[in-house]
């Protein structure tokens, strides 16, 4: 199974016609997702984000967030940072993995979670949020919209392609080339 940042990027490198063709090949569950990433420019953080991330509500306790996070692992591409929500889906901070562990069940994850110092909005180029992940040594980077709320993460992994890409473009850039043409 590909996942759904990898999806989009083969999406967004075909014509239109072929793009529709390979969309009817996609699975009705992802179908939505992909869809949504489609919307954001290429070379955007939400272009290059994964939506498949751990979450959990802040009214929860370490046993209900534990239960939650269960029925996410099978789609969840990184348990490294869990995001903590609010009502309205907005982030207001991430847990370890490991503090679900070391807690009491009945402790509330709001006594625990730690602030999320460093997001980037959906619509920042992909390159700022290379260059966030590097400087701060970060395992993943939330990517929110203008309401604070939640739309993915960019990994580690991603950051690497995206500094690959950017090499590229550079040295295609100096010796001449456009960097517009096939890869």
């Amino acid at each position: 199974q590909v996942s759904d940042d990898d999806r989009v990027d083969i999406l967004q490198d075909v014509s239109d016609d072929t793009r529709e063709k390979l969309l009817d090949l996609v699975e009705p569950d992802d179908i939505e997702v992909t869809k949504s990433l489609l919307k954001y420019e290429e070379n955007t953080a939400g272009g290059r984000m994964t939506t498949h991330f751990g979450s959990v509500s802040s009214g929860m306790t370490v046993k209900e967030a534990l239960e939650h996070l269960r029925g996410q692992s099978e789609e969840t591409e990184s348990f490294t940072r869990v995001y903590v929500l609010n009502e309205k889906d907005k982030l207001c901070g991430y847990i370890r993995f490991r503090d679900l562990a070391f807690n009491s069940r009945e402790t509330k994850i709001t006594d625990f979670m730690r602030s999320v110092k460093r997001y980037i909005l959906a619509s920042a180029d992909q390159e700022a949020a290379a260059q966030l992940v590097s400087k701060y040594d970060l395992f993943v980077l939330p990517v929110v919209d203008e309401q604070h709320r939640i739309l993915g993460i960019i990994t580690h992994d991603d950051v690497v392609e995206i500094l690959e890409e950017e090499s590229t473009e550079d040295m295609e850039k100096m010796a001449g080339f456009s960097g517009e043409g096939s890869e």
